[in-house]
């Protein structure tokens, strides 16, 4: 073997080596900045916790693909509710086809709220167009086109479900549609994720975004 053929293997391991450690790195400060961003809402920090893929596996978001991790876990109280903040991976597909999903989830907790059980997320008109002639379930509403035209609305009680979708809900929605917003509810607990993991210094903004939705779930409550 020539002089090349030691140089070209050499090269390719050290590139890896490279990525791998500019990858801890980066996952290291992230977990700092989690953990100080923690630490200033008084909430508890875990790097791992497995135990989140039982507790709120019936989120469908929790159902996809496989090798699930919850990293970087914040839990505590805010505005009287309880709420979790993870990064959250999972994995579909294996070999070339592989491919990796991160997001940060935003889980509330309130036993003052009772929500139906309702899934949101962003429409893809090509895609979701195909969804409907196969059957796929959209819950339109003819009142606000702008509001049918960018989401898609998915309940097992679709009366219920319009029901939760108040004019004021709708309008919510519609100011986090260039988010790429997705949400879930089951219950007295409701899941906002947006689609990518989201920095440190965003955080807080996200989390008010969470309160400003529990807040106007709890004034639909019979007495809220």
């Amino acid at each position: 073997m020539d002089v090349l053929g030691y140089l070209i293997p050499l090269f390719f391991f050290a590139i890896m080596g490279l990525i791998f450690y500019i990858a801890h790195i980066q996952a290291k400060k992230r977990r700092q900045d989690m953990e100080r961003i923690a630490g200033d809402l008084g909430f508890s920090f875990m790097v791992e916790d497995p135990s989140m893929d039982i507790a709120f596996n019936f989120f469908k978001v929790f159902t996809k693909g496989h090798s699930r991790k919850f990293e970087n876990v914040l839990t505590g109280s805010l505005a009287g509710a309880s709420i979790t903040v993870s990064d959250y991976t999972y994995v579909t597909g294996h070999g070339k086809n592989r491919s990796v999903h991160q997001q940060t989830v935003f889980i509330v907790q309130d036993p003052v709220v009772g929500l139906p059980n309702t899934l949101v997320r962003r429409e893809s008109p090509l895609l979701d167009a195909i969804g409907k002639w196969f059957g796929g379930q959209d819950i339109d509403f003819p009142e606000d086109p702008a509001f049918s035209g960018a989401f898609v609305v998915q309940g097992m009680d679709e009366p219920a479900a319009r029901l939760l979708f108040t004019p004021e809900v709708r309008e919510l929605f519609l100011r986090h549609h260039s988010a790429n917003i997705y949400f879930e509810a089951w219950g007295d607990a409701f899941l906002l994720h947006f689609s990518r993991r989201i920095p440190a210094g965003d955080i807080s903004a996200c989390l008010d975004a969470a309160t400003d939705f529990l807040s106007v779930f709890r004034r639909l409550q019979p007495c809220g």
